[in-house]
């Protein structure tokens, strides 16, 4: 069995044994699962890395890596559990040049290492369950990891931003979108000043007629200058009889939960452990 790793804080920057590279080519953040030990008892550590360049670096500049942004989806409900390398005691991020600057050049670019214990910081709820986990900034994701808890009653669940998916996000949309076998493909609507999303996939057809098991789709969204942020999951199983579950559209506006005005807007779709590309939406 791995050793546990004592954690000293809920989060900090050491570098360890286990974290992993990153290839120095391209914007990456990526981590390693690994056991730990905090005052809360058993934990999960994520050992990360990242290596940013331009606009992403213009954007944050040394407030790195406190952005990127750490997301556990509940396997079971689909609930997303969130927040960016912050703690209470730090500033808020802020976005330090205009949205449509072009890039600086001159092969500029930041690498850095954190150290997160995942339940503490995104604050999962005492019980056992499993969560696909992925690290996230801007237009960049990491690759996503599913990581199992047991039962921790020193846990505290944090309060989740959640949105009605009644008001967000409709399935048996009638756009024409069409996504490859095992994606999940986002576009925005072609409608002037809108923040409308059309979406598409191919659901498992073992996994809807198992209605016994949900099988979710979650939307997430967060705006790029106020850090607006929000969810919203459906069950399929809990759609009306008829209603085509492949094809859906939801409102980012009203997910993040705020005008997004002259700020882009991120986007993503998870289901049935399949994560979207992120979507961006310009400033409207």
């Amino acid at each position: 069995m791995t050793d546990r790793i004592d954690v000293p804080s809920t989060l900090w920057y050491d570098e360890l044994p286990q974290t992993p590279a990153v290839r120095e080519t391209t914007d990456e953040v990526v981590f390693a699962v690994l056991p730990g030990r905090s005052a809360r008892g058993p934990t999960v550590v994520l050992a990360g890395r990242h290596y940013l360049q331009p606009p992403i670096l213009d954007y944050y500049g040394g407030q790195l890596p406190r952005p990127i942004r750490v997301v556990a989806v509940d396997a079971q409900t689909g609930a997303v559990f969130s927040e960016e390398l912050i703690t209470d005691k730090s500033p808020p991020v802020f976005v330090m040049v205009p949205e449509g600057a072009p890039p600086s050049s001159g092969g500029r670019a930041t690498e850095g290492t954190f150290n997160v214990d995942l339940p503490a910081h995104v604050g999962l709820p005492p019980r056992a369950g499993t969560y696909h986990v992925f690290l996230w900034i801007d237009h960049v994701l990491s690759a996503m990891q599913v990581v199992t808890l047991d039962e921790n009653a020193q846990r505290t669940p944090a309060p989740l931003s959640f949105r009605k998916p009644d008001q967000v996000l409709h399935f048996g949309a009638a756009h024409t979108l069409a996504a490859a076998p095992g994606a999940i493909t986002l576009r925005a609507a072609s409608k002037p000043q809108s923040r409308e999303v059309e979406g598409a996939w191919t659901p498992d057809p073992a996994r809807l007629a198992d209605r016994k098991s949900p099988y979710v789709l979650t939307v997430v969204a967060f705006n790029h200058r106020d850090r607006s942020y929000g969810w919203a999951a459906t069950d399929l199983h809990a759609l009306a009889a008829g209603t085509d579950p492949a094809r859906f559209q939801l409102d980012a506006a009203a997910l993040t939960g705020a005008g997004p005005g002259e700020q882009k807007v991120f986007v993503l779709a998870f289901a049935g452990g399949t994560l979207s590309k992120v979507l961006v939406l310009p400033p409207s």
